[in-house]
């Protein structure tokens, strides 16, 4: 198969870029000239140099291929300004409009186009969330989330595009050098771990070894129109989490208990200081309910129609995770 990934440089990317080759796919990485191809360059692939925010610089490099996986998105939990949401947007559905219009244009024959979401893009929702829950995005990344799964939809219902959508959770693995696992483990270093409630709430994650099984599972077998969530089916609580990143790095952290309303208080005026000084806050109220709340999605739809299978258990994948964060100076 002819294959085209954008995003490749990036921390899924570059894992699922290895697992085509491994597989004998011929894959072309679509880059920018400043982008660092580090992780690409021995791995046998072809470049083409092109920007998602530049529709014309895209239409070479989608022509021909057999699958495309869209990677490239933009977004921080922390955001919470319509300035953030415009940026995101533009990224996640401008972006995301100039490949699907290149498609439609120069790739008659195209079989397959993975488009990678997320869960932010239902928002916080309480009980179990499948692929039929409506949508609770609020914040600037979940609506842009949001907002790029209609667009992909919409191109497939006008224009018959074979287009399949991924929404994975947290994820985490080697070289995930911007995963909220790291800044986990920078806490727990410092001998402490705040917890805005008792901690027992889940918390949804996958392996990125798990997740790019899953989004070749969806170029073979996945629906065109269709949504499917990726990740874990082993359930994880806060403290289950903080307890084996900590016993990775034979740390016992002194668990901090602060008030969820005194907190939320905190992150209001800090949401507003920010919004008047024109930073980004570290916390907002959000991000707090997102730490929080029990978060649980449903894995059947992708078992049962793609045959996704989590293999890499938590405990395992958290420690070689550490050991490499360790390994390579980042803890």
């Amino acid at each position: 198969m002819d294959i085209l990934v954008t995003g490749a440089s990036g921390f899924v990317g570059a894992y699922l870029v290895r697992k085509l080759k491994r597989q004998d796919h011929e894959v072309t990485c679509l880059v920018r000239k400043t982008s660092n191809i580090s992780e690409l360059t021995q791995a046998g692939v072809k470049f083409a140099y092109g920007d998602i925010l530049n529709e014309t610089s895209l239409n070479e490099a989608v022509a021909n291929k057999d699958v495309i996986y869209h990677l490239v998105g933009r977004g921080s939990l922390s955001a919470n300004s319509e300035k953030d949401f415009q940026e995101f947007y533009n990224v996640n559905v401008g972006g995301t409009k100039n490949l699907l219009n290149a498609i439609h244009n120069n790739n008659p024959h195209i079989k397959k186009i993975i488009y990678t979401s997320s869960t932010a893009a239902v928002g916080l929702l309480k009980g179990v969330v499948n692929e039929t829950t409506v949508s609770n995005a609020q914040s600037p990344y979940q609506r842009s989330k949001r907002a790029s799964e209609e667009l992909v939809l919409s191109y497939h219902k006008e224009h018959g595009l074979p287009v399949t959508i991924i929404r994975p959770s947290m994820v985490y693995g080697p070289r995930g050098v911007h995963s909220e696992i790291l800044r986990m483990c920078h806490f727990i270093k410092k001998g402490f771990f705040p917890l805005f409630n008792d901690g027992n709430n889940f918390v949804p994650l996958v392996h990125v070894e798990d997740l790019v099984d899953g989004l070749v599972l969806a170029s073979e077998k996945g629906r065109n129109g269709s949504i499917y969530f990726i990740l874990n089916d082993e359930t994880t609580t806060m403290n289950q989490l903080i307890d084996a990143i900590s016993l990775a790095m034979g740390i016992t952290p002194f668990k901090v208990h602060i008030p969820k309303g005194f907190a939320k208080t905190c992150a209001f005026l800090l949401e507003n200081l920010a919004s008047a000084l024109k930073f980004r806050p570290i916390i907002t109220s959000e991000r707090i309910d997102s730490m929080t709340e029990n978060r649980v999605f449903s894995v059947e739809k992708a078992k049962k129609e793609l045959g996704f299978e989590q293999r890499i258990r938590m405990a395992d994948g958290i420690r070689k995770t550490v050991e490499w964060y360790r390994e390579n100076n980042y803890i």
